[in-house]
């Protein structure tokens, strides 16, 4: 019946344009919401098994999360060009002890994923040198 569809049209309008009572709603001020200093976290650095450790705290919940940044200024030259493609074979490969879908599942399992990719930075000393790591996180 059109003479309905119109009149339900005609009340949804009604409703839409309605002013509501916004005092009822629960409000928030920024002073409430965000403390004025922020707790900061300082990195500390360590050494484990001879190698540098940063380890940076951070509010997660009882997550953690780790980057190793691995140095490839060892690596020739003529192999720097095949390191885009290594990391991302890096989770697409097995191990000696787990074939590729297993070594996926016990990932999948105990993680929320492991990835490769590759970092490119200007050097600390020479900013013209550019230092290469590959970033397991």
């Amino acid at each position: 019946d059109v003479a309905a569809v119109v009149r339900d049209a005609q009340d949804l309008v009604a409703q839409q344009d309605r002013k509501e009572d916004v005092s009822v709603l629960p409000t928030l001020v920024v002073s409430e919401a965000v403390p004025r200093v922020g707790r900061t976290y300082d990195s500390v650095i360590t050494e484990v098994a001879g190698v540098e450790l940063q380890v940076d705290e951070q509010p997660t919940n009882g997550i953690t999360y780790v980057t190793v940044m691995l140095d490839m200024s060892g690596l020739p030259a003529r192999l720097i060009p095949y390191l885009p493609l290594f990391s991302s074979f890096l989770t697409e490969m097995g191990t000696r002890q787990l074939e590729y879908k297993d070594l996926a599942e016990a990932i999948k399992a105990s993680t929320g994923g492991i990835g490769g990719g590759l970092d490119m930075t200007p050097g600390v000393a020479d900013p013209r040198q550019t230092e290469v790591s590959l970033s397991l996180s």
